[in-house]
């Protein structure tokens, strides 16, 4: 194959590989996600290219037994046109102990360059089990040719190194190294390439003796960071030979890609000397230093100047958010009071001021995994007074904020770790109508948590509210305070005119204020299928807590309505999830679309012209084009209802002959499928012996979201109108 070929389009195949007879191959696990035993594999290849002799010759060279062949037939293979024939050939002379031939073949400039590179890498083969010494390859450094040469450099030098990958790369030793001298003229070779594989090769022979001739050429003034094999190399180079004074000196060199170089191999080394470079002019350099104290395998004695560096190159995303949780993970009083003061003096942009308050809402109780990489970093909880503390330092401030999810957060986190706020303050947030719902929700809950003189006053006006969260908000803390007046309230709601999301907290306060009768009446009337259906999943969610699923009457409704959605769901897969049609809220399904670490929803869609992937259909106008029912449908049962094109099938025709690929339609006694280039066929259905079903690579949400993420999800598709 030359050049880039597309080979197909909508077809997720996996394993793809060039088989002995030319061809591509691939497995399509026909659905993927359901266990249905069903899939193909696909050959995809170009029809005039089957009959080149050099296909046969290829088959035949990777099916033959070498073990009797000629040593002069196996050099001679070492240069032909399928890389597997040459490397075939290459471990059989390696097997045989061929030094000599191996030798001589990589030291002839006129052989093919492939046959002289498999050479090569055959001596290195006998280098690691000392069949062969350096000699073999130091002889061809001044070999004409620049590729022979990087060859020779690099595997002479490779069973010297270590793997490099995420392991720590040791400090120089004291010692020198033969292969040194001859190395270091090659600092200054023509060809960038064998400059390249001297900086690794030097990076691994550990020479403290190469450290200022590296130094000076990745010095150059004409370097810059778009040369990244080349800072790679430089990086490697100086991990290996620099010892960490030289390599923290450079900190204020004036070349920006020497500091590069040398501040990442000081991570490399795991060396805390890196931190010297935290206050670099350049943000890109600085953030660089941040990632590698803080991923990875992190620097835990450089985290407290990462931590320090809180507020240097504020805008930059990658080196703020580490800086964040760097004191987020040292945890200490100091560390508390800078991100709250961090947050407090709103001069970062808006997403680094979430990622701030994100911190302080999970200091007393971090979770598991790191707020940043996401790896598995947990940490022990922690006294709840250090954040109160800083929260008290700066809380005029943060409720002053003029970004609003601060306020609310402040307002909640004093509610939560005991901060005291004036009454008089909260009762005027409240009370200003210009202010957040979700800002007034928490001055409720505050007042309600200090107790507030006229407390009952307060929660009984916020019922009536012109907004629907600080009702809903009123009413949840009426059943804690005042569960009798809670139940009167919770009637009241369903006798008046009041929005579905007012209902809904009013029948999810029920368990807890005690309103058993009532349940049992709610779940009656949709046991009848009187209950209005933005309602339904949230009476039988209710039915299901405590204490009312442990009344007989209530559970033994639940149980009915779930042996009966069991009993339907092999002709009918909605029944259990046509609850959750209506009712839902449509932001809270966006966050579940985008985030759900599970749906991993976007890996497969676009809800507009920007993230998101193109393996299934775009669901920016999916509300525009479909009901409810079929958004519904397409979650929970996404083999029923596969969109046009994004679904594979296969058919067997009469003859005996099979057509597969994606289905795009089927009408006028015609079935239409596309295969992975694109070439439609029209396979007319009375010449249809078989097919398989249409198959979507899309998993059951049902076994992946709660019915209440569903029916959010349900809700935010329907918003989405193109």
């Amino acid at each position: 194959m030359v050049n880039d070929h597309k080979i197909g389009d909508g077809i997720p195949l996996v394993g793809l590989n060039f088989a002995p007879d030319g061809g591509l191959y691939g497995v399509d696990w026909g659905g993927g996600y359901p266990m249905n035993e069903d899939g193909a594999i696909w050959r995809i290849d170009v029809p005039e290219a089957k009959a080149n002799p050099l296909r046969a010759e290829t088959r035949k060279w990777i099916a033959a037994d070498l073990s009797g062949e000629e040593v002069a037939s196996l050099v001679t293979l070492l240069g032909h046109a399928d890389q597997r024939v040459r490397m075939k050939a290459q471990f059989e002379l390696v097997k045989r102990d061929a030094l000599a031939e191996l030798t001589s073949t990589a030291a002839k400039v006129e052989a093919p360059q492939l046959a002289r590179l498999h050479a090569i890498w055959g001596i290195g083969q006998l280098l690691r089990r000392d069949a062969a010494k350096d000699e073999s390859l130091t002889l061809l450094f001044g070999d004409p040719d620049p590729e022979v040469r990087a060859q020779a450099v690099r595997t002479v030098t490779d069973r010297y190194g270590r793997p490099l990958g995420l392991d720590v790369i040791p400090a120089p030793t004291k010692e020198g190294h033969a292969l040194t001298s001859m190395l270091l003229p090659l600092l200054e070779d023509p060809s960038q390439r064998v400059r390249l594989q001297a900086l690794l090769g030097l990076g691994r022979l550990r020479d403290p003796a190469a450290a200022g001739d590296i130094v000076k050429l990745l010095g150059r003034k004409e370097h810059h960071h778009g040369l990244t094999y080349l800072r790679h190399a430089g990086v490697i180079a100086l991990a290996g030979s620099a010892p960490t004074e030289l390599l923290a000196g450079l900190a204020g060199d004036s070349s920006d890609f020497l500091r590069a170089c040398a501040s990442l191999a000081l991570g490399k080394r795991n060396d805390a000397a890196i931190a010297a470079y935290l206050g670099d002019k350049d943000p890109v350099l600085a953030a660089d230093v941040a990632v590698a104290i803080h991923d990875d395998w992190m620097i835990p004695d450089a985290m407290p100047a990462l931590a320090a560096a809180l507020g240097q190159h504020l805008a930059h995303e990658p080196l703020t958010r580490r800086a964040l949780n760097a004191n987020f993970r040292l945890g200490t009083p100091e560390v508390c009071e800078r991100v709250a003061a961090f947050v407090a003096a709103g001069k970062a942009p808006e997403a680094l001021l979430e990622a701030g308050l994100e911190a302080l809402e999970n200091w007393t109780t971090p979770g598991k995994l790191d707020l940043v990489v996401g790896q598995y970093r947990p940490l022990e909880p922690r006294d709840p007074a250090v954040l109160a503390a800083a929260l008290g330092k700066h809380l005029d401030a943060l409720l002053t904020s003029e970004f609003s999810p601060v306020r609310t957060t402040a307002m909640d986190l004093a509610r939560q770790t005991g901060v005291p706020i004036a009454n008089e303050t909260l009762v005027i947030v409240f009370n200003n109508a210009d202010a957040t719902a979700s800002l007034r929700s928490a001055a409720l809950r505050l007042l309600a948590s200090q107790k507030a003189p006229d407390l009952a006053a307060i929660v009984s006006s916020a019922l009536d509210d012109s907004k629907d969260e600080v009702k809903m908000t009123a009413l949840d803390l009426l059943t804690g305070l005042y569960p009798d007046k809670a139940l009167s309230e919770i009637e009241r709601r369903f006798a008046g005119k009041v929005s579905v999301a007012v209902k809904q907290q009013a029948i999810r306060s029920l368990p807890a204020a005690g309103g058993l009768a009532k349940m049992k009446s709610l779940l009656a009337d949709l046991e009848a299928g009187k209950i209005e259906p933005a309602l339904q999943l949230d009476v039988y969610e209710a039915a299901k807590l405590e204490p009312f699923a442990a009344d007989p009457d209530i559970s033994a409704i639940t149980a009915a309505m779930e042996a009966k959605w069991q009993a339907v769901m092999v002709t009918d897969p909605l029944a259990p999830y046509l609850i959750a049609l209506e009712g839902g809220d449509a932001a809270r399904g966006k966050s579940v679309l985008l985030n759900h670490p599970a749906g991993q929803c976007t890996a497969c869609h676009k809800i507009a012209d920007g993230k998101g992937s193109n393996v299934g259909p775009n669901l920016k106008d999916i509300g525009a084009k479909k009901d409810r029912r079929y958004i519904l449908e397409g979650l929970v049962a996404p083999q029923a209802v596969v969109a046009n094109g994004y679904g594979n099938i296969v058919i067997t025709l009469a003859d005996g002959s099979s057509v597969a690929g994606q289905f795009r339609s089927e009408k006028d006694g015609k079935v239409i499928v596309r295969d992975p280039e694109g070439k439609e066929t029209s396979v007319p259905v009375d010449k249809i012996k078989e097919r398989s079903p249409v198959i979507s690579t899309m998993p059951p949400m049902g076994f992946i979201l709660q019915k209440s993420e569903i029916r959010d999800v349900v809700a935010y598709l329907a918003s989405l109108k193109g």
